[in-house]
């Protein structure tokens, strides 16, 4: 009979406990294909994390109420409207709606949360893909930045309603004007200056709503449906030409003065660039630095620059020149060391093209016997090598965990320190000089957390021989072939 109280006490409070998780509903995303877009809001819910930070609405719930919202699967996911009528139905206090989009020849995957009482956006997230497939692993990362933004969640300095981009262009769509202007919010939001409202009315329908709203006399009417807390700014952007030129230009209106209070420009070349052009421009407005999505998982596969390190091993092969005998040295191995950087230039069917450069560290230790007037003999040559290779790169991303590079180019080499002499009892040490060569290469990797973890696979052959300067003149010594095998890892930065 004792047991009964506390059992019942346990059962309150972890009662207490669910209760205490806000409800969150995952809408069915946007855009896709079939049952794309259920399947992917699915996947996004069975984040444990997510589960942790809320209490979920069962699919069931959401899909009955999604189906009987007509206009859901034709406004998307910045239609407040729709948001607030599902989110009301299903008792939601945060919606999380998704939109799979294209922007130019980019694939990309939007995931915003809407707080459901005042219809504010409290964060979004981004990410890039070549292959439907790939959303799938893209997913984790993105539950994380929601439930982070949760926690940080910020009220900017004023309330801002961002509508769609207006385009001059009669054959831009309206889903790309929307697509912009969801960037655009997610990158005001992380700034920390503005409370964000997404809207899909004009700069003239907003207007109006606010005119109306204004008007009336209770908090109760001016919090309706669609209505959210009546934002007093309002950004519109329109895309323009001058000659040449593409740009967007931005104005933050004030509805109730009536004046201008921000307002700048971003040049642009296609559509492509959007993503790069909304977060420039969401910083000129706000005068504050954009924050990074907190976990970036695309970072390994959609940025313009790699940084990265690479150690290994190569066997060297020399010949040596008729200077001093000719024939084969023995094979000499060297410990390398590499630090390089990548720039991607253009990508075009999923292979990306950029440039490559190095600064790749390593020895070579010649070591031969002959025999001369005076007998048998060895004798052997060891010097340090900075190479600097300069290279074409060409890089295939497979499944959203793989890639594979191919790359090739000259490399100019420069000598470290004296070539060092040994031959029985008698060294020396001379100037040398390193002859410029040609390599040729492949990089498998896989993505390993924020970066790529990779092999480095190359052949390299200079064009002549290494040479050593005296009082006497200059004599050609050897000439090398070599084999690199390293490990590298590598981070991306500056997003495509």
């Amino acid at each position: 009979m004792k047991k009964i109280p506390a059992l019942c006490l346990s059962a309150l409070l972890c009662t207490g406990m669910a209760a205490a998780k806000d409800n969150l509903a995952v809408l069915p995303f946007t855009g896709g294909a079939g049952t794309e877009g259920e399947t992917i809001a699915e996947l996004f819910s069975f984040s444990n994390e997510l589960r942790e930070a809320f209490a979920l609405i069962p699919r069931t719930s959401i899909t009955q109420a999604a189906d009987s919202e007509q206009r859901f699967q034709g406004t998307g996911m910045t239609d407040p409207d729709t948001i607030a009528e599902i989110g009301k139905q299903l008792g939601a206090r945060y919606i999380v709606a998704g939109n799979i989009a294209k922007l130019g020849n980019r694939n990309l995957l939007i995931i915003s949360i809407l707080k459901i009482d005042d219809l504010r956006q409290i964060a979004g997230d981004i990410q890039t893909y070549s292959k439907i497939e790939e959303i799938r692993d893209k997913l984790p990362a993105m539950a994380r930045n929601i439930i982070a933004a949760t926690r940080l969640e910020s009220f900017g300095a004023g309330k801002l309603a961002v509508v769609p981009v207006a385009f001059q262009d009669e054959g831009v769509d309206q889903g790309t004007a929307n697509t912009l202007a969801q960037i655009l919010s997610i990158y005001l939001i992380r700034s920390g200056k503005y409370a964000v409202y997404p809207r899909t009315a004009t700069l003239e329908q907003v207007d109006a709503e606010y005119r109306t709203q204004d008007e009336a006399a209770s908090e109760e009417n001016r919090v309706d449906i669609g209505k959210g807390e009546n934002p007093r700014l309002v950004l519109s952007v329109a895309a323009r030409q001058l000659g040449r030129l593409n740009m967007f230009n931005a104005s933050i209106i004030n509805l109730e003065s009536g004046e201008q209070t921000a307002g700048d420009s971003e040049e642009y070349y296609t559509l492509d660039d959007g993503i790069m052009v909304m977060e420039r421009l969401a910083g000129k407005l706000t005068g504050a630095r954009v924050k990074n999505m907190f976990f970036r998982s695309d970072a390994w596969e959609n940025s313009r620059l790699y940084a990265g390190l690479r150690l290994g091993v190569s066997p060297r092969f020399y010949g040596l020149s008729q200077d001093i005998g000719g024939g084969r040295a023995e094979t000499g191995v060297s410990f390398e060391a590499a630090m390089q950087i990548s720039a991607y230039l253009l990508s075009l069917f999923g292979v990306e093209a950029g440039l490559q450069t190095e600064l790749w560290f390593g020895t070579d230790t010649v070591s031969y016997s002959g025999t001369d007037a005076g007998g048998d003999f060895t004798a052997s040559f060891g010097s340090s090598v900075l190479e600097i290779p300069l290279l074409a790169k060409l890089s295939y991303r497979i499944s959203g965990k793989f890639v594979v590079s191919l790359f090739t180019g000259p490399y100019f080499s420069i000598p470290l320190g004296k070539l060092e002499y040994t031959s029985g009892g008698e060294t020396g040490s001379y100037k040398s000089s390193v002859p410029a060569g040609w390599l040729v290469g492949a990089a498998p990797g896989m993505r390993l957390g924020p970066g790529t973890l990779f092999a480095d696979i190359r052949y390299g052959g200079d064009f002549g021989n290494t040479g050593i300067r005296d009082d006497k003149g200059v004599l050609s010594v050897y000439s090398r072939g070599m084999v690199s095998f390293t490990l590298g890892y590598e981070l991306g930065f500056i997003r495509r």
